[in-house]
């Protein structure tokens, strides 16, 4: 056979960057966001079953306590008891302080649909700390402009508009 019934064979030229790395920036930069994605959906996950599981451990404080009147005495010590048996086994974070906030969290939110997953158990702590409803109230609460500061604010806004017609007109004039 000779040579003229084969097909030249063609060089394939492969196209690397000169720094490899390069060529991995896009992918590098998905993946880490993907991985950065996925450690906050956790972490959102372990707050909500956290608050969940302060909840319930509360739930069960209290209708313990509420079982009948010769546990009043030995309720002094509960909660003291409670710690140091679960802080032994799970850690510091279930001590009898802790034991409290949980209990008045239950107390705090008897029903547990009304406990918003979007927060986590640092804010429940932080708004337990607030004494009244009132005081609640007034912390918490949508901060909405005055009559007066919204039609000045419209005001501001109608003369803004009024300014920008104005030089639209003359640039069209002009």
């Amino acid at each position: 056979m000779t040579n003229k019934n084969r097909s030249p064979q063609r060089s394939v030229e492969k196209t690397t960057p000169a720094n490899p790395a390069e060529g991995l920036a896009p992918l590098l930069g998905t993946l880490r966001q993907l991985i950065a994605d996925s450690r906050q959906q956790v972490l959102r996950a372990v707050d909500v079953a956290q608050v969940q599981t302060y909840w319930h451990i509360g739930r069960h404080i209290v209708e313990f306590e509420q079982g009948g009147a010769q546990r009043a005495a030995y309720g002094q010590r509960l909660l003291p008891q409670l710690g140091q048996a679960l802080s032994a086994e799970f850690g510091r974070g279930f001590d009898a302080t802790n034991l409290r906030h949980m209990r008045g969290f239950y107390l705090a939110f008897p029903i547990r649909d009304a406990v918003r997953r979007e927060l986590s158990w640092t804010r429940y702590r932080l708004l337990r700390r607030v004494d009244s409803e009132q005081l609640f109230a007034s912390k918490y609460r949508l901060v909405l402009p005055s009559e007066e500061e919204l039609r000045l604010e419209l005001q501001r806004d109608r003369e803004a508009l009024e300014i920008q017609e104005s030089l639209r007109d003359e640039g069209e004039n002009a």
